[in-house]
């Protein structure tokens, strides 16, 4: 052993032997100096001698020493220290592994916390990590703490969060001896929407509160919504729900009355053109863009003064009772009376100054206009205005009262004659009139028979008057004469070959029509139509639209055109000629003529025309090729010299 050497070199310390004091006294130093504090016995290892480290401790060797750890001799076996016998501080420079840690008071009890589990420095440590978490937490009270916007953050380490998902819950508990452990309110964070990186991503946070077996929602928040499932109360009075990002909208509650809604803001259903507010102090505003509709079995509107409706109908269906004046712009009743409910009581409709009363019409275009001391009846219905007067007895017959026809553009002034009960003159009435002068100077008397006349009215044939005589004929005589002349004309007259007619000037100019000696009957119809006759030699102006009727040629194997009877026409190829055919010369082509021709499809298509006939003549010599869709349509527009179609226009496909 390292610092001790054997002094009994001469065995003088052995069994048998009388031992003296100096040897033994010698070996005792010798072993005293081996174990000196500073030069004695180290057991390290280091020196010749010294034996091997001693590696357990313990009166059973509970405590070993290896090279890499201090490690009891089985797990969970023994205790660092006692209650009674602690030690003092722990320093370690790792990790340190312990199932559970307690931190007791100062007289070493487990139940209470007698000093603080803290950090060497403010701010400067975790507790755990975003790799290594703790599992739960018991705290009498989570205080947070930071200089600037302290957080508390529950992560979801979830990297597939879908919709419904939790993210994380703060859970209400109650420790009741009856219930324990039971959920009385709970705060969710729910994904709405799968979380991805495609944006749109929601997550809602849901307030329930009850207990664990009842759970129910009181309030979600989600995005800028607040929705309240049930009932929401506000429990203040002059309570105030603000609206808008400048809060320009609110609602203030007015204690036992109701709800204030701020200055001119108003209450708006399904759009802006429905709305009931205040645009002014003291006046209701109830606005509709369409009808405003009052259903009720009775509906009192009580006004100090009065009651204004501005609008253009107001329509009452059912009676209505007014009590006091009643002023509107229009009365439209769906009924047939109107009834005054005071005994023998009248009913006044009076205008307002020059105002007049209109019934069935505006009195404009139509209707009975009612003013002081005068009636205008006037129509919009294109008949002239009547006034009827029925007899006594059951209304059986009518007399009628009505104008002359627009036609004899009549405005005048009928006075009904002085004197005493009378009849008016009527025009197919027999009446005899007494004491009546007739003025013929200025009117116009007739069917007066010539027995009436005394003398002065010539009553023979008046082929055989002078051109000198004066004397009056009587219409019996006019009319002889008349129709003696027509029957020698008769209904159809042979004239001549020329009819000659003489202008506004009787000179030796006149207008003669001609006729071409005629080889067959022809008639010639004027139409029914003011004008002027279209004359070859001079240039004038059409005013009506002039046209040719559009006719249709025959699709055939060889197409024929008669250009004299279908100046504009048309041909639709067909099937019952197959998808090829040909189209031959026109006829009876004009010089100067313009001929139109509309080449159509049926409903197949794919019909084509070849070979063109050489009278046709392209433009640039560049024969067309036929749109051959269904029902396509080409169109070819030709001037002729009277031998050949020249093209002057082509629109294919035209649709």
């Amino acid at each position: 052993m390292a610092g001790y050497t054997r002094n009994d070199t001469t065995n003088q310390i052995a069994d048998g032997n009388v031992i003296n004091a100096a040897p033994l006294d010698g070996e005792f130093n010798a072993i005293q100096a081996a174990f000196n504090v500073s030069s004695g016995h180290t057991h390290d290892g280091s020196t010749s001698g010294d034996g091997g480290p001693v590696s357990k401790l313990g009166p059973s060797q509970q405590l070993e020493q290896t090279t890499t750890a201090l490690t009891p001799s089985g797990d969970n076996s023994i205790d660092l220290g006692t209650s009674s016998a602690e030690f003092k501080d722990l320093y370690l420079d790792g990790i340190a592994y312990i199932d559970r840690l307690i931190v007791a008071a100062s007289d070493g009890s487990a139940d209470g916390v007698g000093s603080h589990l803290q950090p060497l420095t403010n701010a400067s440590f975790d507790l755990g990590s975003t790799t290594y978490l703790w599992n739960n937490a018991y705290l009498v009270n989570l205080n947070v703490r930071k200089n600037d916007a302290p957080v508390i953050t529950l992560t979801n380490t979830s990297t597939d969060m879908l919709a419904a998902d939790s993210v994380g819950s703060i859970v209400f508990e109650t420790l009741d001896t009856q219930q324990s452990g039971v959920d009385v309110a709970k705060i969710d964070a729910v994904v709405v929407d799968s979380l991805d990186d495609t944006g749109g991503d929601d997550v809602k946070l849901v307030f329930q509160t009850g207990n664990a077996e009842a759970l129910t929602t009181a309030l979600t928040l989600q995005d800028d919504s607040v929705i309240a499932p049930h009932d929401v109360f506000l429990r203040s009075d002059a309570a105030v729900l603000n609206f808008g990002a400048d809060d320009d909208v609110n609602l203030t509650h007015v204690a036992d009355t109701g709800l204030l809604l701020n200055a001119a803001m108003e209450f708006q259903f399904r759009d802006s053109g429905l709305t009931i507010g205040s645009t002014t102090d003291g006046q209701l505003d109830i606005d509709a863009d369409t009808e405003l509709e009052l259903v009720a079995p009775t509906i009192d509107i009580d006004a100090a003064t009065a009651v204004t409706i501005d609008t253009a109908t107001l329509t009452i269906t059912g009676a209505a009772n007014v009590t006091g004046d009643l002023d509107v712009d229009n009365i439209n009743i769906n009924g047939n009376s109107i009834t005054s409910t005071d005994t023998n009581g009248n009913i006044g409709i009076v205008p307002n100054g020059d105002g007049k009363v209109n019934i069935d019409g505006d009195g404009s275009s139509g209707g009975v206009s009612v003013s002081d001391g005068l009636v205008d009846i006037r129509t919009g219905t294109g008949s002239r205005s009547q006034v009827k007067f029925y007899c006594e007895s059951s209304n059986a017959h009518a007399q009628t009262l009505q104008p002359q026809p627009h036609s004899a553009g009549v405005t005048n002034t009928l006075t009904l004659p002085a004197g005493s009960d009378q009849e008016i003159v009527g025009a197919s009435a027999t009446q005899t009139l007494t004491n009546k002068t007739i003025d013929v100077d200025n009117n116009t008397v007739s069917n007066i028979e010539v027995d009436n006349f005394k003398s002065g009215v010539l009553d023979t044939d008046l082929s055989s008057v002078a051109g000198t005589d004066t004397t009056l004929a009587s219409a019996k005589a006019i009319k002889a004469y008349v129709d003696t002349e027509i029957a020698a004309v008769g209904t159809t007259s042979t004239f001549g070959a020329n009819i000659v007619f003489e202008g506004a000037t009787a000179n030796d100019f006149e207008t003669t029509v001609a006729v071409t000696d005629p080889t067959a009957d022809r008639t010639i119809t004027l139409p029914d139509e003011t004008g002027n006759v279209i004359i070859d030699a001079k240039a004038q102006e059409f005013t009506k639209t002039q046209n040719f009727n559009a006719t249709t040629l025959t699709d055939a194997s060889t197409i024929a055109w008669d250009t004299s009877s279908n100046q504009v026409t048309s041909v639709e190829l067909t099937s019952g000629v197959g998808n090829s055919r040909a189209f031959g010369a026109p006829t009876n082509l004009i010089d100067g003529g313009v001929y139109v021709l509309m080449v159509k499809q049926d409903s197949t298509g794919s019909r084509t025309i070849g070979p063109w006939n050489a009278v046709f003549k392209w433009a640039a010599g560049r024969t067309p090729t036929l749109t051959t869709a269904a029902s396509a349509k080409d169109i070819f527009t030709f001037l002729s010299d009277g031998t050949n179609l020249y093209e002057i226009g082509r629109s294919l496909n035209a649709s």
